[in-house]
């Protein structure tokens, strides 16, 4: 319950709507490799990640996995099917054992709908979200690989060395050769 209150207490959410939230939802452990969301099926909880980091993947066609993105706390669901009641574009997968609060749709419903505050709370999600896939897109766009590795080593702090080459690739975008040459690059510079 302290990871909970801990975690609350960042969302600056008045006394009672904080109380409000920790009653609506539930807490879960998943275990390594197990899967908070999985893509083609139905995304029926948001959740709160309170300790663990989950990784974020799509597959396509040809069966080929990509990740593309992780999280090591603050919120996770694949909104857009969360919110439309469509299956998942992408999967949400725990890369180590991880606790999150999870509430369903109709309890964040309510919880957005309960007063001028949750309705801007929602809001203030979804403008994250926003900002979080235009942040992401325009550094696709205009930054270089080696600058998108740098922002990754910023964000994703001790949860790099649960990450594969493979997994970081796909992550900024290029091959795993590519990130080797860039963490030789990098290794150089810092020893000039």
């Amino acid at each position: 319950m302290s990871d909970l209150k801990e975690f609350v207490s960042r969302l600056n959410l008045s006394e009672e709507l904080s109380g409000i939230f920790m009653e609506i939802g539930e807490t879960v452990t998943l275990k390594r490799k197990e899967f908070f969301v999985r893509q083609g099926e139905p995304c029926r909880y948001l959740g709160a990640v309170l300790d663990g980091e989950l990784r974020f993947s799509h597959c396509d066609a040809d069966g080929q996995e990509r990740t593309i993105g992780f999280n090591t706390n603050g919120f996770a669901t694949e909104y857009h099917a969360f919110l439309n009641h469509l299956p998942a574009k992408y999967s949400i997968q725990a890369m180590s054992e991880t606790v999150i609060y999870r509430v369903t749709y109709k309890e964040v419903m309510g919880f957005y709908e309960y007063n001028m505050e949750g309705q801007r709370f929602g809001r203030h999600i979804a403008e994250q979200l926003f900002f979080r896939r235009d942040e992401l897109l325009f550094s696709f766009r205009c930054d270089t690989p080696e600058e998108r590795y740098r922002k990754l080593l910023k964000v994703a702090d001790n949860s790099m060395n649960k990450l594969t080459l493979k997994d970081i690739a796909s992550l900024i975008g290029v091959t795993p050769e590519t990130v080797s040459r860039i963490r030789r690059k990098l290794l150089t510079d810092g020893k000039s």
